[in-house]
């Protein structure tokens, strides 16, 4: 049942799925936070600041409490770094679906369903089946007018956008820390 409900969890095959009286809970910063880890942020500041590349501010997104949010795991990264929205998989020709189904199963088991995933499930995708910044940014645009019809809280974790130009960097450095949970 919980590999179920991770599986359908990051594959979202169309299904869109919805958390109720979700609470918006930052985790509490560790007080001795490493300077590597201060100083990779910096970087990373410079670096999108250089290349006018989107950064992400913590709590400009409704985070959903790890208590709440049914992966088995703590998570390193927002529910979007471990999500491929029904919007990306329709880009798909019929026999590139169906390698999709079983490449998710796949990915999936092989990374403890998230747990141990170092690179964005919506990147490998995008990898794997060569889709174009203009297909994924038209997937992205039809996943936000879906959302905004279905009044969805697009200020929420869980109906966040995915953001082409951080995800089309291909660098795992920069996306981690924009996908980053805090």
């Amino acid at each position: 049942m919980k590999k179920t409900i991770i599986l359908l969890i990051s594959v979202l095959l169309g299904i869109a799925v919805c958390f109720s009286s979700c609470e918006s809970v930052l985790p509490a910063e560790e007080e001795n936070s490493s300077s590597e880890t201060e100083q990779n942020r910096t970087e990373n500041s410079d670096y999108s600041a250089e290349n006018n590349l989107p950064e992400y501010t913590p709590g400009s997104v409704k985070l959903v409490s790890q208590n709440s949010d049914n992966y088995p795991f703590e998570r390193k990264y927002r529910m979007a770094y471990y999500r491929i929205w029904g919007e990306f998989s329709e880009l798909l020709s019929e026999e590139e679906y169906s390698d999709y189904q079983q490449w998710t199963q796949n990915v999936s088991e092989e990374n403890g369903y998230g747990e141990f995933q170092n690179e964005m499930l919506l990147v490998s995708f995008v990898k794997r089946y060569g889709i174009s910044r203009e297909e994924f940014d038209a997937a992205a645009q039809k996943y936000a007018e879906n959302s905004k019809r279905d009044n969805w809280d697009m200020l929420s974790e869980e109906f966040e956008v995915p953001n082409g130009d951080i995800i089309y960097t291909f660098d795992n450095e920069i996306i981690n820390n924009y996908y980053r949970y805090e």
